[in-house]
């Protein structure tokens, strides 16, 4: 099929090592039954069969423009991927996913409905590696509701979003000050200007690898979206956004970043923030043995009363969720453990705790009860 030279849709997608998956990636993009689109795929220096794999669906498809450069990472690949697009709508897509046929026809006919929508997103089913159904993820539909979320965490899913491509040049692009999490620092800007929302509909699946993410890389993921959304509230209360430089040598430590978003986010919360999300992550990955040294190094001190006793409880829950899990006894002791160092640490906090027990769960709950999960694999 010809690319005609003025697509209505330029989709985006960056490809490093995608291995098995690559080929039913693209094949779900270009058996859209929208099909007014060009694919610009870039193969950001694969060492596998991607390259090659790329080049064979674009001699026998047109629409699909293949660029091969040395590997740069992902936000270097998304933003030459949006100079090169020709279409008013950007649509994106991972190179391990599955779109479903309608995706596109869905998104498009919304945006031409909606002309103060800058960028759409929607459902997804979660599939493992083999293509098997896990669940169906739901996100909040509304703009004025997304916009609110957005402040607390990251519900715009990024393989899944069309977006108009003025808006998204107008804002910068891809930051790669805030890498890890540059799809969510760019919908924060947004929101600034201009209005997201969310389908209900099932747009993609989104594929869950069951390698294991180290600790490490957790740790540099939630320190981005904390980093994001403290810029945010800074940059909403008129005061200088750390990450305007997209292209600034920015110390990503831990303690660097709570220092520079202090005026946005209090120490203590920023430090239960961290280190709730990140202990979530590390019972899921058998990890706990990095967040203990990192909590016993920053996050039991900087906690306030409150965060100490939340913690305490958070611990505990943890614990019985990995229990119920199928978790070994002898692998459930470091909860305990840790409780009881936090209570010892913060003695005042593990008396009210012990006082007024219900007050302290009704609060937790309150405290806990949006998820640490986001999308983003980056």
């Amino acid at each position: 099929m010809d690319t005609p030279s003025s697509p209505a849709v330029s989709v985006l997608i960056p490809v490093y090592d995608a291995g098995r998956f690559l080929a039913p990636a693209i094949e779900s993009v270009l058996a859209q039954t929208f099909a007014d689109f060009e694919l610009i795929a870039i193969d950001d220096g694969s060492r596998d069969a991607s390259g090659r794999l790329l080049d064979e669906f674009a001699a026998r498809d047109r629409r699909l423009r293949v660029v091969h450069q040395d590997n740069q990472g992902i936000v270097a690949s998304l933003n030459r991927a949006l100079a090169l697009a020709r279409a008013p709508l950007v649509a994106r897509m991972d190179a391990d996913d599955v779109a479903r046929p309608d995706r596109f026809a869905k998104q498009v006919a919304f945006l031409a409905a909606h002309p103060e929508i800058a960028v759409v997103s929607g459902a997804m089913d979660i599939i493992d590696e083999d293509g098997r159904y896990l669940r169906t993820d739901l996100f909040p539909t509304q703009p004025d509701v997304i916009a609110r979320e957005l402040l607390d965490r990251n519900c715009v899913c990024h393989p899944v979003v069309m977006a108009r491509t003025a808006v998204l040049r107008s804002v910068g692009g891809y930051r790669k000050s805030a890498q890890y999490a540059e799809d969510y620092d760019l919908w924060l800007r947004i929101v600034e200007i201009g209005q997201i929302a969310n389908l209900p509909d099932v747009l993609l699946s989104y594929r869950q690898h069951l390698v294991t993410i180290s600790a490490q890389r957790y740790m540099a993921q939630e320190l981005a979206a904390l980093a994001v959304r403290g810029a945010a509230r800074l940059r909403r209360g008129g005061r200088p956004d750390p990450l305007a430089s997209r292209d600034a040598d920015i110390d990503l430590g831990y303690r660097s970043w709570q220092r520079r978003l202090e005026g946005a986010t209090p120490r203590a919360e920023f430090a239960f923030g961290f280190c709730r999300a990140v202990l979530s992550r590390a019972a899921e990955v058998g990890s706990l043995a990095t967040w203990a040294k990192f909590y016993l190094r920053y996050g039991l001190w900087d906690l306030d009363g409150e965060g100490a006793a939340i913690m305490i409880l958070y611990l505990g829950h943890v614990m019985l969720r990995r229990r119920r899990g199928g978790a070994a006894l002898a692998a459930l002791v470091p909860y305990p453990f840790w409780a009881l160092v936090t209570a010892v640490a913060h003695p005042i906090a593990a008396l009210r705790l012990a006082l007024d027990t219900r007050h302290w769960i009704d609060l937790a709950r309150a405290k806990l009860s949006r998820p640490v999960a986001e999308c983003s694999r980056d």
